[in-house]
């Protein structure tokens, strides 16, 4: 299909190429992005949204380990529970913690990391956890753990973190707002 620009002549059609374009332009990526959807991650199934805020905001919904992530105290907190879809009452929770710089997140994994922890290869380092994965990946640091503790729990809680890592845009960790 031509579209017919006479009697205006091409000229006529400069303005219009901006519009066209404006659909083309990708979509900001957000942290929150990350976090698979739906049944993205089956038999694991995000329960309602993905929750972002101030780390004060986060405190209520971050439990007993809260005080842990105070000092650098992060700049944003992302939550995220997941239930299995076969037994509601098995959940993952998963959570990400902005720093102002990649050195303060890495100076905050360092610190919580479990001493003697196994290697989990995610993010620029990773380790598994008594219920879980931790890892630092730019100013972010993932923690992805079951709250209730058992191996094939804390395997699930790494294939989580895998499609988090899968979902992860380039640059994202060290550029996001």
């Amino acid at each position: 299909m031509r579209i017919k620009l006479a009697p205006y002549g091409p000229a006529a059609a400069l303005p219009l190429v901006p519009l066209l374009l404006i659909g083309c332009a990708p979509r900001r990526a957000w942290v929150a992005d990350v976090f698979p959807v739906a049944s993205v991650a089956a038999p694991w199934n995000l329960d309602g949204d993905v929750w972002s805020g101030t780390f004060e905001e986060a405190v209520p919904g971050l439990g007993a380990d809260a005080g842990l992530w105070r000092d650098p105290q992060p700049t944003r907190v992302w939550l995220a529970i997941y239930r299995h879809e076969n037994d509601s009452s098995r959940r993952l929770v998963a959570r990400a913690f902005q720093f102002e710089t990649a050195a303060a997140a890495q100076t905050m994994y360092d610190r919580i990391r479990p001493p003697s922890a196994n290697e989990f290869r995610a993010g620029d380092a990773g380790c598994w956890t008594s219920d879980g994965v931790l890892f630092v990946w730019g100013r972010l640091v993932f923690d992805v753990f079951a709250p209730q503790p058992g191996w094939q729990n804390e395997l699930q809680a790494a294939m989580l973190a895998q499609h988090i890592q899968k979902r992860m845009p380039p640059g994202l960790p060290d550029t996001s707002p």
